[in-house]
Protein backbone atom coordinates (compact mmCIF):
# COMPACT_ATOMS: atom_id res chain seq x y z
CA UNK A 1 0.00 0.00 0.00
CA UNK A 2 1.04 3.67 -0.53
CA UNK A 3 -0.94 6.61 0.54
CA UNK A 4 0.27 10.76 -0.45
CA UNK A 5 1.10 12.77 1.85
CA UNK A 6 1.19 16.42 2.20
CA UNK A 7 3.54 18.11 4.10
CA UNK A 8 4.17 21.70 5.91
CA UNK A 9 2.38 23.31 9.26
CA UNK A 10 0.29 20.31 9.50
CA UNK A 11 1.04 16.38 7.93
CA UNK A 12 -1.76 15.01 5.91
CA UNK A 13 -2.26 11.22 4.69
CA UNK A 14 -4.48 10.63 1.53
CA UNK A 15 -6.48 7.88 0.67
CA UNK A 16 -3.64 4.57 0.71
CA UNK A 17 -3.64 2.73 -2.68
CA UNK A 18 -2.18 -0.74 -3.49
CA UNK A 19 0.82 -1.09 -5.18
CA UNK A 20 0.48 -4.42 -6.44
CA UNK A 21 -1.13 -7.70 -6.61
CA UNK A 22 0.91 -10.60 -5.49
CA UNK A 23 -0.04 -13.97 -4.09
CA UNK A 24 2.04 -14.37 -0.83
CA UNK A 25 3.98 -17.01 0.90
CA UNK A 26 3.71 -15.96 4.36
CA UNK A 27 6.48 -17.80 6.06
CA UNK A 28 6.49 -18.57 9.97
CA UNK A 29 9.78 -17.02 10.84
CA UNK A 30 9.83 -13.43 8.21
CA UNK A 31 7.19 -11.70 6.56
CA UNK A 32 7.20 -13.28 3.28
CA UNK A 33 9.08 -10.19 1.50
CA UNK A 34 11.92 -7.81 1.94
CA UNK A 35 12.77 -4.09 0.32
CA UNK A 36 16.24 -3.50 -1.83
CA UNK A 37 18.18 -1.06 -0.51
CA UNK A 38 17.08 2.02 -2.77
CA UNK A 39 12.95 0.82 -1.68
CA UNK A 40 12.25 1.03 -5.18
CA UNK A 41 11.82 -2.46 -5.65
CA UNK A 42 10.74 -5.77 -3.34
CA UNK A 43 11.67 -9.22 -3.34
CA UNK A 44 8.44 -11.55 -2.86
CA UNK A 45 8.17 -15.23 -1.51
CA UNK A 46 5.08 -17.08 -3.85
CA UNK A 47 4.14 -20.39 -4.01
CA UNK A 48 5.91 -22.65 -6.90
CA UNK A 49 2.88 -24.32 -9.05
CA UNK A 50 3.32 -28.14 -9.67
CA UNK A 51 4.03 -28.59 -12.80
CA UNK A 52 4.24 -32.51 -12.80
CA UNK A 53 7.30 -34.26 -11.49
CA UNK A 54 10.89 -31.96 -11.47
CA UNK A 55 13.53 -32.86 -14.53
CA UNK A 56 15.62 -35.60 -13.42
CA UNK A 57 19.53 -34.65 -12.02
CA UNK A 58 22.48 -36.98 -13.38
CA UNK A 59 25.10 -37.05 -10.68
CA UNK A 60 29.10 -37.66 -12.29
CA UNK A 61 31.37 -39.19 -9.64
CA UNK A 62 35.18 -39.69 -10.01
CA UNK A 63 35.49 -37.45 -12.99
CA UNK A 64 38.67 -36.59 -12.18
CA UNK A 65 39.83 -40.11 -12.72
Amino acid sequence: MAAPVQTGAVFTPGAPQPLFQTRFAAIASSPGYAPSADGRRFLIATPVEEAGPPAPITVVLNWQR
